[in-house]
């Protein structure tokens, strides 16, 4: 006898192809807050222990998935359909496991499995029309990927996922048919055994982690710090180019109140950032997504470390700041922008602040944020299934 859907719980196909599982937050956040409710499957990098089976992409490779891998670098922008090539194990397992729900996490894998999949979730991560728009690479390569494949993932997206209303509105102005639309933020979990580490004296203890990369102009910060001297201290976690980290450690050499610190595992950042007081979230960038529409993880992190974000009044992170009426913005994307912002606040202001967000910390976790959405969402696709399945049956 055929066993009806709703003898058991939804089953949720994670895809991911381009992360893995242990590291990337937003999948990480996705499957805390769904293991409860549904059965879970990956595919993509790594594995993560909540799932009931994981398919990884990179293991047991043949020869011809060796090619692809290097062709694929630049090949997928122009012959996406390769992609689908190099990924069809995961779509023969697709149709093996038969999952009520899809939900893909960016671009390429909502691209690789939008036609085996009956429902789909699409988590677009950072990727928006104008991501790079200042950079005639990007717009012939990612650009134009997202140009000829992004109407189709949108059409066939129950729902779509993005991290802030900025991004959002981007999407509503580039395309004619957008899906329900749900802003998920990149927060993290709460930690109330986290307190704030509040400094009677200066100096300012600045902060920044995340990727090294040209196109973030990373040197604002440090010529920021360089200027206010004995003031402040600047510490900067870095992953990423070793090129990049190497020529930002020569620029501010003479820099005495600059540090570059060994980056530490996703789960720890929280704990590393807590001692600090400022986190700067503030880019010399040609990219708009870096400077309007993005909310990025560190930033979310800073406010869970208790740590007081220092964004561009412009930026999407101020929209967020307003509401909680907390961090410091400057008027200014520039040096002095950051220079005349610090020097205006002292250290009993700067405590305050971290009190605050202390009190308030429960608003902008993940489990307020993240949990009741995703929850709402992708096991809520799946009900509707079983519902319409449940009807066939009784007539």
């Amino acid at each position: 006898m055929m066993s009806r859907p709703t003898d058991r719980k939804p089953r949720v196909l994670v895809v991911g192809t381009e992360f893995d599982f242990s590291r990337e937050p937003r999948i990480i956040q996705e499957i805390r807050a769904l293991e409860a409710d549904v059965e879970l499957f990956g595919a993509g990098k790594g594995g993560h222990p909540s799932m009931t089976a994981f398919l990884d992409h990179t293991k047991d490779r043949t020869f011809v998935d060796h090619i692809l891998d290097k062709v694929l670098v630049v090949l997928k922008y122009y012959m996406p359909w390769l992609m689908r090539y190099r990924h069809r194990k995961l779509l023969a397992w697709i149709d093996e496991l038969k999952p009520d729900v899809v939900s893909t996490h960016h671009l390429e894998s909502a691209y690789i499995v939008l036609d085996k999949a009956a429902y789909l979730s699409f988590n677009s991560h950072e990727y928006i029309p104008r991501m790079y728009d200042g950079s005639f690479l990007w717009r012939w390569t990612k650009g134009w990927l997202i140009k000829k494949t992004m109407p189709g993932i949108l059409k066939k997206s129950q729902v779509m996922f993005v991290e802030s209303e900025a991004v959002a509105q981007n999407y509503l102005q580039a395309f004619s048919r957008v899906p329900e639309t749900v802003i998920v933020p990149n927060a993290t979990r709460e930690r109330a055994d986290i307190k704030p580490v509040l400094h009677a004296h200066p100096p300012i203890r600045l902060v920044h982690h995340g990727i090294a990369s040209p196109g973030r102009g990373l040197e604002m910060m440090i010529d920021a710090a360089r200027q206010l001297d004995s003031t402040v201290t600047l510490s900067l976690y870095l992953v990423g180019s070793a090129h990049t980290i190497s020529a930002l450690k020569s620029y501010a050499s003479e820099a005495g109140n600059v540090f570059f610190k060994e980056p530490v595992p996703y789960d720890t950042i929280v704990d590393e950032m807590n001692p600090y007081d400022i986190g700067v979230c503030m880019f010399r960038s040609a990219n708009f997504h870096t400077l309007y529409t993005t909310v990025p993880n560190k930033f979310w992190e800073y406010l869970t470390a208790n740590v007081v974000p220092l964004v561009w009044d412009q930026s999407a992170m101020a929209r967020v700041l307003n509401d909680y009426e907390v961090g410091l913005q400057a008027q200014e994307n520039t040096v002095e922008g950051i220079v005349k912002l610090i020097k205006s606040v002292n250290m009993e202001q700067i405590n305050l602040q971290k009190q605050k967000i202390d009190q308030i910390s429960a608003h902008f976790s993940a489990e307020t944020l993240i949990d009741p959405v995703i929850r709402r969402y992708v096991p809520g696709l799946a009900k509707s299934i079983a519902y319409t399945f449940k009807r066939s049956l009784n007539q």
